[in-house]
């Protein structure tokens, strides 16, 4: 199978001829925009479609709003002209790239990129066999019209004027917030098809330790994954392991085997790497991919780094750590050095300098245990966690007595109790100065030490080691703590309670309060930048330190993190690197607008820390015909759990714990995914097609147009929103748009016309419809009129309300009453002078007005001066802002 993850990343560019104008946005103001620029065919102008759909209009055209058919042949009419006009150049699913601002004239050059939709409009002769062959029904969780559709799909509304469009492109929450972007819908629904050797396949695009991931991955995909806001989210971690094991059982290796090269740097180019932890394997495996000769340098004798050495066999079994190792050091452009630490000795400006290496990557873990930094510390048997650990790993004698007290609240202080115990401890107990919500360790790792026996004691700080009279420790001054004000994390700090000091005897003390990259190989006069905490300071998106040539990632420039995050920060890396030796330039090396971020459908739309929930999607997935439609079908609603290890039998080894799932909850639970996944890569369409226009391969491309005149509408999935608005949005589950009310009223919609609280399900008691007549943003061209349509469309949902809910209290307020002239081809919705009469007492004319949220109640205060200057407020429990339409 091609590897597009890697192919996207060198995007071949089309130069086109100079234009007139280049017109972007999906709404039929834009469609209008380009027919009247093309005028009588003098001009060539390009359309540039941020959506598979040619046209994505507001709502307002639903049948219940009166005269939809006019407007409909309208749009027929002006998409026929369209597609007819040889001198209109169309590009869909399309984004400017590092372009400059909208309303800046005189733009020679705009490059747009062009996302794949995996048709070949040149062939495709819209017979629609494609999507009357997909097997998957896609609950559509923005578009109500596009529930229980295929994921392929016309490009149009107007389906003799269309081509097809496969949507993959999107990114489901859960993928969005992977941080390598894993196209986890895919290999989720291949398992569900009992297509395993396909589910590795798509698995192995992204991942090169897809095993490993599979058994200690953070897995944050399933803290948003859709299915959670119904029962309990799938196991995405659990079904990797799944399909990694199967393939590891049935093929003898894993998947994720390194793909053939193709950079233009040359075979000759050698890349260092430091650390053969994850970011390093990451950064070797993507670069040896793209043709570059590799020299992995390890200080330990043996590779995997942490993975290795700091993390215990019952957590992660070595035969794991070197399964997945083995493919990727045995590329003919990988060498691996063990026993080969970076020092006085060899330093980075040796590679650089003596040994003709053209860049270097810094990927060395955090190995260092952060010190207590309390009397008696240097007592014979308080140990470092990270030392302890690693001495484990390589096979070493450790000696901890009876009773073992750890001291921290992270991994690292859960995984040396567990151990301990299993080495012969009797009484165990970890020592937290927060209380257990505060604990940085994995939730489900806490609760199998508790299971072993160990004893959690929070709210407790040690401040002095007392020692026997031959310099052994043989107990723990302590004391208690409480929670006091928010610190610089985000968490209560903890102060000490006057006259709680007690004692706590131990034969062993394990500090596990932290970890530090351990700096001594760079030795003196090092020019690399580095932060307070001791790690170094790069370009986030490429790794690029200040020094010419050397990148760094994972724990080396990030601190202690988890193995997905070192994975991405690798790629990250090996991206930047990449970029740097082809172009010999530094610069180029850090700038990454003409890239797409890390992750294989990830276009970077739904960035991990831009995630929210959609507004609806709540309730669309609780009331949609189709899910229940689904729950019916597989009754199983909980998910499955793997097994585990007896408590009391593991205790006496370091056998792995977690057991994998059995074949038939693997699939079972892959049956649990919500359609939300779109196309899941099956081929049946490409099978079906008789003209051969699909084609998967179809990759992204970098179209550079030339026009002195750049025109930008906002599409109607931006909203329009008022910026005065916009954040109240992003954060507040209960405001909503004009256009997202209008699909709750839709009966065939999500809500099934029903008026609910997104937050909670309840219909609200009193409504609130905001609109400012406030361009939604200077660089938005806003054609005469829309902001009187986007007015125009709140007064119909405030006359529905009243005729159908008279029950709940509705305001309209807004800062203007001068609602202005509807657009040509809207006048059937009637007079604005009209409408203003019409809401009579329901409108509110506020010069000013303020929105807050009562974070517990989810509800909202308006606060507003009116015309007479006084100051009023009222209470709402939901907030509609009335988009505009530009």
């Amino acid at each position: 199978m091609k590897n597009l993850f890697r192919e996207v990343w060198n995007l071949p560019e089309h130069n086109e001829q100079e234009l007139d104008a280049v017109v972007m946005g999906s709404s039929v103001k834009a469609l209008h925009k380009v027919l009247e620029l093309a005028g009588d065919g003098s001009k060539k102008v390009s359309l540039v479609v941020p959506t598979d759909s040619l046209v994505t209009e507001p709502p307002i055209l639903t049948p219940k709003f009166t005269n939809y058919s006019d407007f409909n042949d309208n749009l027929v009419s002006a998409v026929t002209a369209l597609y007819k006009n040889d001198n209109i150049k169309v590009f869909r699913n399309a984004e400017l790239v590092g372009s400059p601002d909208a309303d800046i004239k005189g733009a020679n050059k705009i490059r747009v990129n062009v996302h794949s939709y995996y048709i070949d409009d040149d062939k495709c002769d819209n017979c629609g066999e494609c999507a009357r062959a997909c097997p998957v029904k896609v609950l559509d969780l923005n578009r109500a019209a596009l529930a229980n559709s295929h994921p392929i799909a016309p490009s149009s509304l107007v389906p003799d004027e269309s081509t097809y469009a496969i949507t993959r492109l999107a990114a489901p929450y859960c993928q969005a917030s992977c941080p390598i972007g894993m196209d986890i819908r895919g290999y989720i629904g291949n398992i569900s098809d009992s297509n395993i050797e396909r589910s590795n396949e798509v698995i192995g695009l992204t991942n090169p330790l897809p095993l490993i991931c599979g058994k200690i991955c953070t897995h944050h995909c399933e803290e948003t994954c859709a299915r959670g806001f119904l029962d309990e989210p799938l196991q995405i971690r659990e079904l990797k392991r799944y399909a990694a094991e199967h393939a590891l059982q049935a093929l003898g290796e894993v998947s994720g085997a390194i793909a053939t090269g193709f950079s233009d740097a040359g075979d000759a180019a050698k890349v260092a790497v430091i650390g053969s932890g994850p970011a390093g394997l990451a950064a070797a495996s993507e670069l040896a991919a793209r043709g570059y000769q590799i020299t992995i340098f390890e200080a330990l004798p043996l590779p995997g780094g942490m993975l290795r050495v700091g993390i215990p066999d019952f957590r992660l079994a070595p035969e794991t750590v070197e399964a997945e190792l083995e493919k990727i050091i045995a590329h003919p452009g990988i060498e691996l050095k063990l026993n080969t630490p970076i020092g006085e000795d060899l330093t980075i400006n040796d590679l650089l300098m003596k040994q003709d290496f053209k860049a270097v990557f810094i990927g060395c873990g955090a190995h260092e245990s952060v010190k207590l930094r309390i009397e008696g510390e240097q007592s014979e048997g308080v140990l470092p966690g990270v030392e302890f650990l690693r001495r484990i790993n390589l096979g070493e004698s450790v000696k901890v007595g009876s009773s073992v007290m750890v001291i921290g609240g992270g991994n690292v202080a859960v995984d040396a109790a567990r151990a301990a115990r299993r080495l012969g401890a009797k009484h165990v107990q970890i020592l937290y100065r927060r209380t257990r919500a505060e604990m940085p360790a994995y939730k489900e790792e806490l609760e199998q030490a508790l299971a072993e026996g160990i004893e959690l004691k929070v709210l407790t700080m040690p401040t002095k080691v007392i020692a026997d009279g031959s310099g052994h420790v043989k107990a723990l001054e302590c004391i208690n703590m409480q929670l006091g004000d928010l610190d610089a994390s985000g968490r209560r700090r903890p102060e000490p309670v006057e006259g709680t000091e007690h004692t706590i005897e131990a034969d062993t003390v394990i500090a596990a309060v932290g970890q530090a990259v351990n700096l001594k190989f760079l030795g003196a006069g090092s020019e690399l930048a580095l932060r307070p905490n001791g790690t170094f300071i790069v370009e986030e998106d490429t790794g690029a330190t200040n020094v010419a040539g050397v990148f760094a990632g994972g724990d080396a420039s990030s601190g202690p993190a988890s193995v997905i995050e070192a994975i991405a920060s690798g790629f990250r890396a090996a991206r930047g690197i990449d970029a740097y030796l082809r172009t010999g330039n530094e610069s180029e090396g850090r700038r990454s607008a003409d890239a797409p971020p890390t992750g294989y459908y990830y276009h970077g739309e739904h960035k991990p820390t831009e995630l929210h929930m959609t507004k609806l999607d709540k309730h669309m997935l609780k009331l949609s015909a189709e899910v229940e439609e689904w729950k019916s079908r597989k009754v199983r609603a909980g998910r499955h759990r793997g097994g585990e290890l007896d408590p009391a039998e593991r205790v006496n080894n370091f056998d792995e714990v977690d057991l994998p799932l059995s074949e038939h909850d693997a699939q079972e639970e892959a049956q649990r995914c919500l359609s939300c996944r779109l196309c899941i890569g099956c081929g049946i369409c490409a099978a079906v097609c008789p003209r051969d226009a699909v084609d998967y391969n179809l990759a992204d491309r970098v179209v550079e147009l030339k026009s002195e005149n750049l025109i930008k509408y906002a599409s109607p999935s931006e909203g329009g929103l008022p910026s005065a608005l916009a954040e109240l949005y992003k954060s507040s589950y209960n405001a909503v748009t004009s256009m997202e009310l209008e699909a709750m009223l839709n009966p065939e919609g999500p809500y099934q016309g029903l008026i609910l609280r997104p937050f909670d399900g309840e219909i609200p008691g009193a409504i609130t419809f905001v609109f400012l007549n406030e361009n939604p943003g200077p660089k938005i061209d806003v054609l005469e009129g829309f902001q009187a349509l986007g007015f125009m469309h709140l007064v119909k949902l405030v006359e529905y309300i009243h005729k159908h809910y008279p029950e709940i209290n509705v305001k309209v307020m807004t800062d203007t009453i001068e609602v202005g002239t509807l657009p040509e081809g809207y006048e059937h919705l009637g007079d604005g002078s009209d409408a203003v009469k019409a809401l009579g007492d329901t409108l509110v004319h506020v010069p000013d007005l303020q929105v807050e949220e009562d974070v517990d109640a989810k509800s909202f205060r308006v606060t507003y001066t009116d015309e007479s200057s006084v100051e009023k407020s009222s209470k709402s429990d939901l907030i509609v802002i009335g988009a505009i339409f530009g």
